[in-house]
């Protein structure tokens, strides 16, 4: 998974989760999953890189750049610390998803992995709740854009 960001220590409440990043110095600390409030879910998160890595291979033709932008896709399929595929009907050990008006749609994407409290882990409950399993198209857009840009060139 690609890290979310490099964070400075501000003094605000967003420290307790900056400081459970890995110390990079006495006040920059590196996240895997970005500082977040009440919305919580990686799947932008990881995919809208991923696109932008995978863009810069076609243009650079460089084998590790797509190594990169493909781990990030088999993570939503299931090479995840929970052996899951993120996407409905897709991948491996595949979950229902919060979709109160549709009902599952296969290839649909949630929200995504958050972490729980403060800490910098990856947490995926089991309950099918918003806003971590709810449906988004915003998801869905990125992996089909990532898959696009992955296998153009094949």
């Amino acid at each position: 998974m690609i890290p979310a960001n490099i964070y400075k220590l501000k003094g605000t409440e967003d420290d307790k989760q900056i400081m459970n990043g890995i110390k990079l110095d006495d006040e920059h600390y590196l996240r895997m999953f970005p500082v977040w409030h009440a919305f919580r879910g990686n799947s932008s998160v990881i995919l809208s890189p991923a696109t932008g890595i995978a863009s810069a291979n076609y243009l650079l033709n460089d084998p590790e750049l797509h190594k990169i932008a493909l781990a990030q896709l088999e993570w939503m399929v299931g090479k995840n610390p929970f052996n899951q595929s993120l996407m409905y009907g897709e991948g491996y050990n595949f979950t229902p998803q919060y979709a109160v008006f549709t009902g599952d749609i296969v290839g649909g994407l949630p929200v995504g992995i958050l972490t729980r409290d403060n800490l910098d882990v990856p947490y995926w409950k089991t309950a099918v709740l918003h806003n971590y399993k709810e449906l988004w198209g915003q998801p869905a857009f990125r992996m089909m854009e990532l898959m696009a840009l992955l296998y153009q060139h094949k």
